[in-house]
């Protein structure tokens, strides 16, 4: 019988070179991933775009629509001085404030180019287009 105070000898195996392969993959992708993190993602030029739409919907009797309009354009042209696209939405909501301004001519030309760079909204701006021209007496194209 073995005395419980001695050790027991480690059998002596070939070493396994598969062994810490997953560890060594995990290590490579999540450094990789890292690395791809550092890079600018940025796809669009959103500047302050998302901050305008709330300011004009939040509160839109209170909202200086030409400072509002001057900025978006502002964007507008950032993003093509960058050769970048302008966000989805960004022509809708000059719209918007084209429309809020009183300029229907400009408002529907924004829409038609919000539906020119994005197709998917064509449905829901096509229907804009439709009632306002019924409303207001936007200008047929």
């Amino acid at each position: 019988m073995r005395s419980p105070w001695t050790r027991r000898k480690r059998e002596v195996t070939p070493s396994n070179p598969l062994k810490h392969v997953g560890a060594r993959v995990g290590w490579i992708a999540g450094l990789l991933l890292t690395l791809a993190a550092c890079q600018s993602s940025e796809r669009y030029v959103w500047g302050d775009y998302e901050d305008s739409v709330f300011r004009v919907t939040s509160a839109a009797g209170e909202v200086d629509v030409q400072n509002e309009l001057a900025e978006m354009l502002e964007l507008v042209q950032r993003a093509a001085d960058k050769d970048k696209p302008v966000p989805p939405g960004l022509h809708a909501h000059i719209g918007l404030l084209y429309s809020l301004a009183g300029d229907s001519g400009n408002a529907e030309a924004a829409f038609r180019t919000e539906m020119a760079l994005y197709p998917e909204s064509a449905a829901f701006l096509g229907g804009v287009l439709e009632r306002a021209k019924g409303q207001a007496g936007v200008p047929q194209p």
